[in-house]
């Protein structure tokens, strides 16, 4: 019984710490929008939203005031959400938690691929 026990306790604190290190890979904001915009560098467009404030991390860079996405894969729904949200100055929350990591960065600016407006 006590080696069921202390194989339980390895796996549980394993999965604590793997799941700490799990959060710690996306990038949250919740505020204001300052501006939103379509931009294309060297040929590749992207679709950006700048922050009145700061993203609590960016794993993708140093920058913690804009999050990108390409427009080819931006939700219609989260579009119209940003621009509602944006033009009523209300506060949303956006983050990129439920994505692979490779598809958490576009060079060091963090996407997104979730929405809520408060």
């Amino acid at each position: 019984m006590k080696v069921y026990k202390s194989i339980f306790w390895g796996v549980f604190f394993a999965l604590l710490q793997s799941s700490e290190v799990l959060a710690e890979t996306f990038s949250t904001y919740e505020g204001k929008i300052k501006s939103i915009y379509l931009h294309e560098r060297l040929h590749t467009p992207y679709f950006g939203i700048e922050l009145e404030g700061t993203m609590d991390k960016n794993p993708c860079g140093d920058s913690l005031k804009y999050f990108i996405k390409n427009p080819e894969t931006l939700n219609d729904r989260h579009l119209s959400m940003l621009l509602a949200a944006h033009a009523s100055g209300k506060v949303v929350v956006i983050q990129n938690a439920d994505t692979t990591v490779a598809q958490r960065c576009h060079s060091n600016y963090p996407t997104f691929n979730f929405v809520k407006v408060k």
